[in-house]
């Protein structure tokens, strides 16, 4: 029951964030994520309530909540409606009207609409956003009806005799019969089966699943660990546990990792901070240097989870999200099997072999999170020569 409760809470936190787009989707499934380790901090209420309450009326508390929580979850589940990305088609409605007054030799100054803004002129003598995706469609057999070409329909009628959509690096390419990356098929176009089973999915889910199981690792075997240094009082087990819901601090850090430099350089973070604590756990016996250890864990566990699950509306489409999240989870629940020799290894041999071996982990993780930076950087060309946004 608590696995399945896990699960679903865990798909329901990447669902939710479809609702909105842009940053602010990063940014609620990001959040969201780091609740989950949080959330552990409810056995200290629980422990402050044992005094006050007995077992069944603490029991009576929690159904309530989750009658209130539930309830009010699917009603919103059922009323909300998704952002819509005006503000990224604004902006880029400003960058197709830039180009094309580059192509056509014109300034601002000669719009033909006396001053008025961009966005007052589209208000004043356009449609919706989704109305002119629609009618893009139409006109132009455009499958996708993507967000460029309404933007185009917008901005065309201001400079009629410019050809919208296609820069002079794109017109150049078509000259010269040199291969587009408009020819490349988003993974996000592709069939839910195929994107299953695309390498950067495959690659992306092998990385979460090694980091989470070597993280569960380090959460499970804590207590045996700590007392094999000589933590007989349990002082150091307490610093530790009390450390894993603080992994929500690092949430600001983990935003400002994605926003300046990108979900790959945050894949790679998960990797340089995991490789730095499981070595202080090979290298030192110094319960002090430890404590290291301990904030390295929260802040890898935030990183992981924020950024794998934020990441994922960006390679698959919105239909597809939701099984990708649940396939994810599966594999790593599986994977995580294989603590339990790692831990009959212990009885044995002591802590070195399994934490050396998911020290060397660290170096085809890298290489896979490195796959999904190409893919990353791929997907983001052909979205531009396809005139998509680029987040």
């Amino acid at each position: 029951f608590l696995g399945l409760a896990t699960f679903c809470g865990s798909l329901l936190s990447v669902q939710v964030g479809l609702f909105f787009s842009g940053r602010m989707q990063v940014r609620i499934i990001m959040f969201l994520n780091a609740l989950f380790d949080a959330g552990s901090c409810t056995y200290l209420l629980l422990w402050w309530l044992s005094d006050y309450m007995d077992f069944d009326t603490i029991c009576l508390a929690y159904f309530g909540l989750a009658v209130l929580s539930y309830g009010g979850g699917v009603y919103f589940w059922n009323t909300a409606v998704p952002e819509q990305d005006d503000a990224d088609y604004g902006e880029l409605a400003e960058e197709l009207e830039e180009e094309a007054m580059a192509l056509a030799g014109k300034k601002k100054s000669d719009r033909k609409y006396h001053g008025e803004s961009l966005r007052e002129f589209q208000a004043a003598h356009m449609d919706s956003p989704q109305e002119i995706a629609e009618t893009i469609k139409s006109y132009r057999g455009d499958a996708s009806g993507s967000l460029r070409a309404s933007a185009e329909f917008k901005v065309a009628p201001v400079y009629g005799s410019v050809e919208m959509g296609a820069s002079k690096d794109k017109i150049s390419g078509e000259q010269d019969g040199s291969p587009s990356e408009a020819d490349y098929v988003l993974i996000a176009d592709r069939s839910p089966m195929d994107q299953l089973l695309s390498w950067p999915f495959i690659m992306l889910t092998l990385f979460f699943s090694i980091n989470m199981v070597s993280t569960n690792w380090s959460l499970a075997t804590a207590a045996d660990f700590l007392a094999s240094l000589g933590d007989t009082n349990g002082k150091y087990l307490s610093l530790f546990t009390i450390m894993q819901p603080a992994s929500i601090f690092a949430l600001p850090l983990v935003d400002a990792t994605v926003h300046r430099l990108g979900f790959g350089a945050a894949f790679q973070c998960v990797n340089g901070i995991a490789f730095g604590y499981i070595l202080i756990k090979l290298l030192s016996d110094n319960l002090n240097v430890q404590i290291i250890h301990f904030v390295a864990v929260a802040v890898v566990r935030c990183y992981l989870y924020a950024v794998t699950f934020s990441f994922l509306p960006r390679l698959l489409s919105a239909n597809v999200v939701g099984k990708g999240t649940g396939f994810l989870y599966m594999v790593g629940g599986v994977a995580s099997f294989l603590n339990i020799p790692l831990n009959n290894m212990v009885l044995t041999k002591g802590f070195f072999p399994p934490n050396l071996l998911y020290l060397i982990l660290t170096i085809p993780t890298t290489f896979m999170a490195g796959f999904v930076q190409l893919t990353i950087a791929k997907e983001n060309k052909a979205k531009k020569e396809k005139g998509l946004i680029v987040h």
